[in-house]
C-alpha cells in the first residue's frame, strides 16, 4: 500500500508493505531533476515543495513530473507515480513560497503530478 501525505510543504510518500522495491523517487521536468533516495531501507521519501518550486521556477514549463525508480531482479524501471486502489492520500493542498506557488494534483488517469501553473 502507498499513503501520500502533505503536511505543510512537505509531501510524505510511503510504500511500506509494498510489494515493489522503490529505491529512488524523482521529482522532474524536461529539463532538470530532484532525486530522493531510498534511506535506511524505509521506503519513506519526503519531498519539499518550496524546495521544488524554487528548484523549477527559472523553467517556462510548468508541469512537474513525480517518478518512481522500480529495481527488479533483472530490470530497472521508471514510472510515474499511480494513485491505483491500493493509495491513500490526504491533505494535497498549494503551497505559497514568496512569488511562486506549487500545488500537487492527481491526473484523470490517476498519476500524481506537480503544477506551478496559476489558476
Amino acid at each position: 500500500m502507498q499513503i501520500i501525505r502533505q503536511k505543510g510543504s512537505i509531501i510524505h510518500i510511503d510504500f511500506k508493505g509494498s510489494q515493489k522495491n522503490i529505491t529512488k523517487v524523482y521529482v522532474k521536468n524536461e529539463f532538470d531533476s530532484i532525486k530522493y533516495e531510498n534511506k535506511d531501507g524505509d521506503f519513506h521519501f519526503e519531498i519539499d515543495l518550496k524546495t521544488v518550486a524554487s528548484r523549477f521556477n527559472k523553467y517556462e514549463t510548468k508541469k512537474i513530473y513525480i517518478v518512481v525508480e522500480e529495481e527488479g531482479p533483472i530490470l530497472t524501471t521508471q514510472k510515474n507515480l499511480k494513485i491505483d486502489n491500493n493509495t491513500k492520500v490526504y491533505s494535497l493542498s498549494k503551497v505559497t513560497n514568496e512569488n511562486m506557488r506549487i500545488h500537487p494534483y492527481i491526473t484523470k488517469n490517476g498519476y500524481l503530478h506537480l503544477s506551478m501553473n496559476e489558476y
